[in-house]
């Protein structure tokens, strides 16, 4: 593990997290938008009219984007209640939570996403544990990672980075998603109209499987 020696240490340090990621603009239509890539990848990902939970929700930007492009319902958890607080305001359902202890009952949705969020755990195994309990069988998790190629993995070592507690490759994140879900997938994503052509994120998906992880 690195920087952090706790779930309580991360989490206490998220809450301070100062990116809002729509003020960034993450979620433009625009060409200016390099992160297009990825978040249309995640929005094709969802089935039409599901239930979803966001997982590091933070602002509301990707809640929204689903709920208009793939006309479903979305909630979202962030532990930052500043940002959690944004995405009220934006008319989402958001509440301050963790990953690693969410608040709803067990098979409840049909659809988890948890983009650029297992990099920031302590212990990302805890957050996947919780999603496969409140995912209905069958359900899909979706989400991202800095691509181990990508600027953002490579631009200081892990233990100076700020916010990030892994770097993660597709065999290491496979391992990991392959104990609590089945068909596991993979797709690189690359910026959007940017002459950077090595991938920037690492897409994934799986199932839930019906037989319960040991």
């Amino acid at each position: 593990m690195a920087k952090f020696n706790s779930v309580e240490e991360a989490v206490a340090v998220h809450k301070k997290y100062r990116i809002d990621t729509e003020e960034e603009g993450k979620y433009l239509t625009s060409p200016g938008n390099h992160n297009l890539n990825r978040v249309k990848w995640i929005s094709s990902q969802v089935p039409e009219e599901s239930y979803v939970l966001e997982v590091g929700c933070n602002s509301g930007g990707l809640c929204n984007w689903v709920m208009r492009e793939r006309a479903c319902f979305a909630v979202g958890i962030d532990v930052n209640p500043s940002l959690t607080l944004k995405a009220r305001l934006k008319g989402v359902s958001a509440y301050e939570a963790r990953a690693e202890e969410i608040p709803c009952k067990s098979n409840t949705f049909d659809v988890v996403i948890i983009t650029e969020v297992l990099e920031h755990l302590y212990d990302p195994e805890l957050a996947l544990k919780e999603i496969y309990r409140v995912l209905k069988d069958g359900g899909l998790i979706i989400g991202s990672v800095p691509h181990i190629s990508s600027l953002n993995s490579n631009k200081v070592p892990i233990e100076e980075h700020e916010y990030h507690c892994h770097i993660f490759n597709m065999f290491e994140l496979d391992e990991k998603l392959s104990k609590y879900f089945k068909d596991v997938t993979f797709c690189d994503i690359k910026f959007y109209n940017h002459h950077i052509q090595e991938p920037q994120w690492l897409c994934f998906k799986g199932v839930k499987s019906v037989s319960k992880p040991s």
